[in-house]
């Protein structure tokens, strides 16, 4: 039975293993996560992943308020028929909601974090689902930005 990384979804072996991959990953007892290796960074005493170790404040400031990328110009010059670029923005927006049960007595929070085209308004480059925790919506708007590859640029 193959095991899969929960963060970049590629298969294990039955030591928590990519293939020539050192180190070992496992099921993160916070996030509950299989995990590779690579995912799971230095795991704590406990088998925490390196992104559940990290203090709240930490993994707040380890995503970037802003993010850069290149994209199709939405309306190049009328009279030309090339394909334009340019460098747009997009800017971290935190969302939070209370909810009450249907009695009225429990309250839920939850958070969702988006980078939104700046001085746009409905243009996303993604959203993150609504959760309980804003760690665990930290943890998935971090895996996302490093999956689409603005790890190296800042540091992911």
């Amino acid at each position: 039975m193959a095991i899969t990384c929960d963060r970049c979804g590629r298969e294990m072996d039955d030591r928590w293993r990519l293939e020539g991959e050192e180190g070992i990953g496992g099921c993160c007892p916070v996030c509950g996560n299989d995990l590779c290796a690579k995912c799971a960074g230095v795991c704590g005493e406990n088998g925490e992943c390196k992104l559940c170790l990290m203090p709240l404040e930490e993994l707040e400031f380890a995503l970037p308020l802003r993010v850069q990328k290149r994209e199709k110009k939405e309306m190049p010059c009328s009279d030309c028929k090339r394909t334009c670029e340019e460098t747009v923005d997009y800017e971290q927006r935190i969302w939070r909601s209370d909810d009450f049960g249907i009695d009225g007595k429990h309250k839920i929070r939850r958070y969702e974090i988006s980078y939104v085209r700046q001085y746009s308004h409905g243009k996303y480059l993604f959203k993150t689902e609504r959760y309980h925790t804003l760690r665990e919506a930290f943890i998935e708007a971090y895996n996302t930005l490093k999956k689409m590859g603005f790890g190296e640029r800042y540091g992911l």
